[in-house]
Protein backbone atom coordinates (compact mmCIF):
# COMPACT_ATOMS: atom_id res chain seq x y z
CA UNK A 1 0.00 0.00 0.00
CA UNK A 2 1.37 3.89 -0.95
CA UNK A 3 2.23 6.11 1.69
CA UNK A 4 -0.03 8.58 2.13
CA UNK A 5 0.55 12.80 2.87
CA UNK A 6 -1.29 15.40 4.81
CA UNK A 7 -1.11 19.42 4.72
CA UNK A 8 -1.53 20.42 8.03
CA UNK A 9 -1.50 24.14 8.71
CA UNK A 10 1.13 25.36 10.93
CA UNK A 11 0.79 25.82 14.02
CA UNK A 12 -1.07 22.40 13.80
CA UNK A 13 1.85 20.70 11.93
CA UNK A 14 4.00 21.51 14.91
CA UNK A 15 1.38 20.65 17.40
CA UNK A 16 1.44 16.76 15.84
CA UNK A 17 5.03 17.13 15.73
CA UNK A 18 6.03 18.38 19.10
CA UNK A 19 2.78 18.77 21.57
CA UNK A 20 1.24 15.73 21.57
CA UNK A 21 -1.22 16.15 19.18
CA UNK A 22 -3.43 13.12 18.88
CA UNK A 23 -6.43 14.34 16.70
CA UNK A 24 -6.57 15.60 13.35
CA UNK A 25 -10.01 16.64 13.28
CA UNK A 26 -11.18 16.12 9.59
CA UNK A 27 -14.40 16.88 7.88
CA UNK A 28 -14.39 13.81 5.85
CA UNK A 29 -13.72 9.79 6.41
CA UNK A 30 -10.59 8.03 5.48
CA UNK A 31 -10.06 4.10 4.67
CA UNK A 32 -6.13 5.17 4.62
CA UNK A 33 -4.20 3.59 8.01
CA UNK A 34 -0.23 3.53 8.70
CA UNK A 35 2.38 6.31 8.39
CA UNK A 36 0.63 9.44 7.22
CA UNK A 37 3.56 12.22 6.02
CA UNK A 38 2.96 15.27 7.86
CA UNK A 39 3.41 18.55 5.53
CA UNK A 40 3.19 21.78 6.47
CA UNK A 41 1.80 24.20 3.95
CA UNK A 42 2.57 27.67 2.98
CA UNK A 43 -0.39 29.08 4.63
CA UNK A 44 -0.87 29.50 8.80
CA UNK A 45 -3.85 29.45 10.56
CA UNK A 46 -3.83 32.64 12.27
CA UNK A 47 -6.34 32.09 14.90
CA UNK A 48 -4.36 28.85 16.48
CA UNK A 49 -1.87 30.02 18.76
CA UNK A 50 -4.80 30.88 21.26
CA UNK A 51 -6.85 27.96 20.70
CA UNK A 52 -3.55 26.07 21.31
CA UNK A 53 -2.72 28.28 24.68
CA UNK A 54 -6.32 27.37 25.58
CA UNK A 55 -5.74 23.62 24.47
CA UNK A 56 -2.68 23.33 27.11
CA UNK A 57 -4.06 25.56 29.21
CA UNK A 58 -0.97 28.02 29.68
CA UNK A 59 -1.12 31.46 28.27
CA UNK A 60 -0.20 32.54 24.60
CA UNK A 61 3.63 33.38 25.28
CA UNK A 62 4.20 31.61 27.84
CA UNK A 63 5.00 28.24 26.48
CA UNK A 64 8.57 27.51 24.75
CA UNK A 65 7.58 26.57 21.28
CA UNK A 66 7.60 30.17 19.85
CA UNK A 67 11.56 29.35 19.88
CA UNK A 68 11.20 26.26 18.15
CA UNK A 69 11.99 26.99 14.66
CA UNK A 70 9.72 23.91 13.43
CA UNK A 71 6.54 26.04 14.27
CA UNK A 72 7.25 28.40 11.38
CA UNK A 73 8.14 26.30 8.99
CA UNK A 74 6.14 26.10 5.39
CA UNK A 75 6.29 24.39 2.17
CA UNK A 76 7.98 21.50 4.03
CA UNK A 77 6.86 17.84 4.53
CA UNK A 78 8.15 17.91 8.86
CA UNK A 79 7.81 14.26 9.62
CA UNK A 80 5.90 11.38 9.97
CA UNK A 81 3.13 9.94 11.99
CA UNK A 82 0.79 6.58 12.33
CA UNK A 83 -2.72 6.96 11.25
CA UNK A 84 -4.49 4.02 13.60
CA UNK A 85 -7.70 5.05 13.49
CA UNK A 86 -10.70 7.56 12.15
CA UNK A 87 -12.97 7.65 14.79
CA UNK A 88 -17.22 8.50 13.53
CA UNK A 89 -20.35 9.23 15.93
CA UNK A 90 -18.55 8.52 19.36
CA UNK A 91 -16.42 10.68 21.65
CA UNK A 92 -12.67 10.60 21.80
CA UNK A 93 -10.89 10.72 25.14
CA UNK A 94 -8.35 13.77 23.77
CA UNK A 95 -8.31 17.16 24.39
CA UNK A 96 -7.19 17.82 21.12
CA UNK A 97 -10.43 16.48 19.91
CA UNK A 98 -12.98 18.97 18.54
CA UNK A 99 -16.55 18.35 19.73
CA UNK A 100 -18.60 16.18 17.24
CA UNK A 101 -22.20 16.97 15.82
CA UNK A 102 -25.35 14.88 15.32
CA UNK A 103 -23.60 13.49 12.32
CA UNK A 104 -20.65 12.29 14.36
CA UNK A 105 -18.38 15.08 12.70
CA UNK A 106 -15.28 16.00 12.83
CA UNK A 107 -13.65 13.00 12.00
CA UNK A 108 -10.96 12.29 14.42
CA UNK A 109 -7.98 11.08 12.98
CA UNK A 110 -6.13 8.97 15.63
CA UNK A 111 -2.50 10.03 15.64
CA UNK A 112 0.43 8.39 17.20
CA UNK A 113 4.20 7.88 17.43
CA UNK A 114 5.08 11.63 15.33
CA UNK A 115 8.96 11.08 14.37
CA UNK A 116 10.22 14.49 13.24
CA UNK A 117 12.59 15.11 10.22
CA UNK A 118 16.01 16.67 11.18
CA UNK A 119 16.20 18.21 8.15
CA UNK A 120 12.34 19.24 6.68
CA UNK A 121 11.81 18.23 2.26
CA UNK A 122 10.89 21.02 0.18
CA UNK A 123 7.43 19.63 -1.02
CA UNK A 124 4.22 21.10 -2.43
CA UNK A 125 1.21 20.17 -0.62
CA UNK A 126 -2.57 19.13 -1.64
CA UNK A 127 -6.15 19.21 -0.19
CA UNK A 128 -7.12 15.77 0.93
CA UNK A 129 -4.70 12.60 1.04
CA UNK A 130 -1.72 12.49 -1.45
CA UNK A 131 0.94 10.18 -2.54
CA UNK A 132 4.76 12.35 -2.09
CA UNK A 133 7.17 11.44 -4.78
CA UNK A 134 9.65 8.65 -5.06
CA UNK A 135 12.53 10.95 -4.34
CA UNK A 136 10.34 12.62 -1.11
CA UNK A 137 9.82 8.98 0.78
CA UNK A 138 13.29 8.18 0.03
CA UNK A 139 14.59 11.24 1.88
CA UNK A 140 12.09 10.45 4.20
CA UNK A 141 13.35 6.91 4.67
CA UNK A 142 16.78 8.07 4.95
CA UNK A 143 16.21 10.46 7.94
CA UNK A 144 14.37 8.29 10.21
CA UNK A 145 17.28 5.88 9.54
CA UNK A 146 19.52 7.79 10.34
CA UNK A 147 17.41 9.28 13.28
CA UNK A 148 18.70 9.20 16.86
CA UNK A 149 16.07 7.07 18.72
CA UNK A 150 15.06 9.83 20.83
CA UNK A 151 13.97 11.91 18.12
CA UNK A 152 11.36 8.92 17.74
CA UNK A 153 12.61 7.31 14.84
CA UNK A 154 11.55 3.24 14.67
CA UNK A 155 13.62 0.58 12.94
CA UNK A 156 12.31 -2.28 11.22
CA UNK A 157 8.32 -2.55 9.65
CA UNK A 158 7.71 1.23 10.51
CA UNK A 159 10.50 2.08 7.70
CA UNK A 160 9.80 -0.96 5.31
CA UNK A 161 7.99 1.85 2.79
CA UNK A 162 10.19 4.00 3.15
CA UNK A 163 13.30 1.96 2.38
CA UNK A 164 11.05 0.49 -0.92
CA UNK A 165 11.31 3.55 -2.48
CA UNK A 166 15.15 4.34 -1.72
CA UNK A 167 15.81 0.93 -4.10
Amino acid sequence: MPVHALSVKQPWAYAIMKLGKDVENRTWWTPYRGDLVIHAPQSHDLGAPGILADILGVGVRSFDWWDDPLRAITGHIVGVVELIDVVEGRPTPSRWAEPQDRRGRPYHWLLRNPRVLPEPIRARGYQSLWQPTPADLAEIGRQLADCPAHLGAQRGEQLSLFQEARA
